[in-house]
């Protein structure tokens, strides 16, 4: 690997999210940023992944792709009835497999010039550790919505405790969200760099061509990990099958996979719109994926809880107008200009969007809504926001 012999700056992503030869889809939005990264910066990822039933203790895999050296490593997830001993050889285990990661990287990658952090708060204490040994500066990116009152999920006096202290020695901290930021400021989380960085969109996205009217019948789509919890997929069945007793000229796509994709295809059996309103598609990527988005007249979301979806974004990058609930950060992108917003929870609200959209998608100025997503999404863009909390310019020669 050429990593070792650049000239530019080494930065090692850990992230506890990432995807995985068990699941393509988590921390799909740190890998983007990586790769984005990857034009200015010598970059590195480590991730670790539990597997039950694993035959052996430690796995490490590594790859070359994008321009990102990735090193993951699989390990035997613990199993005890015994809490207090799970807790303790869990974190023995996640930080033996970190160790045995970056020694691997380290071999054929060198020492990195600074790391970042994504989704704290155990690699967060991973990047303190390195530090503290090395010597090596940190940075962070949260992602989660756990810090969300509503959902009571960022709790425990070690976990806070270990968080403040992971944040306070960082050199700076980003969400993709000003609703973010000020969660988990009232969760007491504050750093004098608190800064926003985007999720990012792909380049094919923006190169391919806006289709501002389709045929009838007319498609608008859902994409996601199908986690009804968060997602409320169930929800979405149950809105189309309410709106197709008020008109039949449409088709919901609902794109993706995930543990309660099953859970969503047997209700719209049950109530008899499956492949007739409603159809589900599996795990779509890359030129499929766009193709899919530029097919369609707009993309819904019912979610309870969010932070900022990667797929709004993408949905803008393609011109194409969003339906969601007014949770996490949504609000700050999708506007009068860009979509409805409804309440979460609200189906008959949330049916009534959709119907007025069906009507009137045609009127959202496509090219406007690519054009800002282009100014917040693009790689150009996001690039320039992480090069900024690392301290670099993006366009200097490092």
């Amino acid at each position: 690997m050429q990593a070792g012999k650049s000239l530019k700056k080494k930065v090692l992503f850990l992230s506890a999210w990432y995807p995985n030869r068990y699941d393509p889809m988590p921390g799909l939005f740190v890998k983007r940023h990586a790769e984005t990264m990857s034009a200015d910066f010598n970059v590195a990822v480590l991730y670790t992944h539990p597997v039950e039933n694993f035959s052996q203790h430690y796995q490490i895999e590594s790859s070359f792709k994008n321009g990102v050296f990735t090193t993951i490593v699989y390990y035997q997830k613990i199993k005890t009835k015994l809490p207090l001993f799970s807790l303790l050889l869990k974190f023995v285990r996640f930080f033996k497999a970190h160790i045995l990661g970056f020694s691997s990287i380290k071999k054929h990658y060198g020492l990195p010039h600074f790391i970042h952090v994504n989704i704290l708060t155990r690699v967060g204490v991973f990047a303190l550790y390195l530090k503290i040994r090395h010597g090596i500066p940190y940075v962070i990116t949260e992602h989660w919505s756990r810090y969300n009152p509503t959902r009571n999920a960022y709790k425990g006096i070690i976990r806070k405790i270990m968080t403040n202290v992971v944040v306070k020695h960082s050199s700076g901290i980003s969400v993709v969200s000003r609703n973010l930021k000020e969660m988990m400021q009232r969760c007491h989380i504050h750093h004098p760099h608190f800064v926003i960085t985007n999720n990012v969109v792909s380049d094919d996205f923006f190169n391919s061509p806006i289709i501002h009217s389709q045929p009838k019948p007319t498609v608008f789509i859902h994409i996601s990990c199908f986690d009804n919890q968060a997602k409320n997929t169930v929800g979405i069945v149950r809105a189309v099958h309410k709106l197709s007793k008020q008109r039949n000229d449409f088709i919901c796509m609902m794109v993706g996979d995930g543990p309660d994709r099953l859970a969503a295809e047997e209700l719209a059996s049950y109530l008899g719109i499956n492949n007739n309103y409603i159809r589900f598609t599996g795990l779509k990527e890359g030129k499929e994926l766009i193709n899919i988005y530029n097919q369609s007249a707009f993309t819904i979301l019912f979610s309870n809880y969010e932070n900022m979806p990667v797929v709004i974004a993408e949905s803008f990058a393609c011109g194409k107008p969003v339906v969601s609930t007014d949770v996490g950060g949504i609000a700050e992108i999708v506007t009068t200009s860009t979509g409805i917003l409804v309440p979460p929870g609200n189906e008959a609200e949330f049916v009534q969007a959709i119907n007025y959209m069906l009507n009137h998608y045609t009127e959202y100025d496509a090219q406007a809504i690519r054009n800002f997503a282009l100014k917040q999404f693009s790689a150009k863009a996001v690039a320039r926001q992480i090069s900024a909390l690392y301290g670099y310019n993006a366009t200097a020669t490092p």
